[in-house]
């Protein structure tokens, strides 16, 4: 026991570092500003006033600004925390605070989905670690944009939905509520519920149930932006072959490609192969709906499979299953042989 709360002291200290970074580095773009002016519920030329506001931001005409409202009025739950968090922290680092909280909650649902696949001491450290470090992880902490609360509520969605006893459920009311971060995440949360009814972790009923209700919220949400053709080929300007040039062939996209191959290692090994596939699958279907790629917009599924891979490389019962039926009974015999003397003289 001393061991496992030492191993968490020591996730705890780098993790609290790695988020106190990511504080001190906010990555400042329009978006976050959005943000801010839609949680503020003021007029634009009211909002240019405000102290710290950058210029390019100051001169932009009130058309443009009142055209772009139909791409970010669809993250309604990203706007509610931004004006929760206004008060500690003002209103235009209040974007900034809700995107570092959900990498910090993030780092905590990876560890603990960790200790449910048996990964123990400290292959947990460095396996949970190696997950929250890379650059794709911490930069989308750093947007101040709904992407990692979105990221975090998926996975925490996937962990409890696929992995947890009795908060299936709870799991299922995550990936709702991700809807309401960012409507796309109905891809990747549809996906996981149909997984969930696949190994029976939840019955038909119950897909059927949260199902509607996803549906039924992304429709809501999706209405108060623009129509799917225009927000498309309009508001994004992207189609397939757009998506793969520009996007898909960009240099940050390739930091995705060790995930790939340890999803990949997975399949070959057969180790949670439907999971695995789910991923790559939502990847294709969301491509299929919205030709646009950027590297924040993949996440969720990459956590998931970083995590079924440090399962299949550090859990104690994938390193039991990965010997031979002679080395398990030959451990077990010398783990069962007796060593007090009178027994083996006996």
């Amino acid at each position: 026991m001393r061991k496992q709360h030492l191993w968490i002291l020591v996730y705890a200290l780098l993790l609290s570092l790695a988020t106190a970074k990511i504080a001190t580095m906010p990555i400042h773009s329009y978006d976050p500003y959005f943000y801010s002016y839609l949680a503020s519920g003021e007029q634009p030329d009211t909002f240019k006033t405000t102290p710290g506001l950058p210029d390019d931001w100051r001169l932009m005409p009130d058309q443009a600004i009142a055209h772009s409202r139909g791409f970010f009025t669809v993250k309604p739950l990203f706007v509610a925390l931004t004006r929760a968090a206004t008060p500690a922290v003002g209103i235009l680092s209040a974007p900034f605070l809700v995107s570092t909280a959900a990498y910090f909650c993030l780092g905590w649902v990876v560890w603990f989905w960790l200790g449910g696949v048996n990964v123990r001491g400290a292959w947990r450290v460095l396996a949970a670690s190696l997950l929250m470090f890379p650059s794709v992880v911490t930069d989308t902490g750093r947007q101040g944009t709904p992407d990692m609360l979105c990221t975090a509520l998926l996975v925490a969605g996937a962990w409890l939905l696929l992995s947890s006893g009795n908060l299936r459920h709870l799991g299922a009311l995550l990936l709702l509520i991700s809807i309401f971060g960012r409507t796309d995440s109905i891809v990747f949360g549809g996906a996981l519920l149909l997984l969930a009814a696949w190994r029976r972790r939840i019955s038909l009923v119950a897909l059927a149930s949260w199902s509607a209700a996803l549906l039924l919220a992304d429709a809501a949400v999706a209405s108060r932006g623009y129509p799917y053709t225009e927000f498309v080929y309009a508001t994004l300007r992207s189609t397939y072959v757009y998506g793969l040039t520009h996007n898909f062939a960009r240099t940050e996209l390739a930091i995705y490609v060790p995930f790939i191959f340890l999803g990949a290692l997975a399949l070959k090994a057969k180790f949670q192969p439907d999971l695995v596939l789910m991923c790559f699958g939502s990847w294709i279907i969301r491509y299929l709906l919205l030709p646009h790629l950027e590297v924040r917009y993949l996440l969720p599924q990459a956590m998931v499979l970083g995590v079924v891979a440090a399962a299949m490389g550090f859990s104690e019962r994938s390193n039991m299953a990965s010997i031979s039926p002679k080395q398990r009974d030959r451990q077990t015999l010398q783990i069962s042989k007796p060593t007090d003397p009178v027994a083996i003289a006996n």
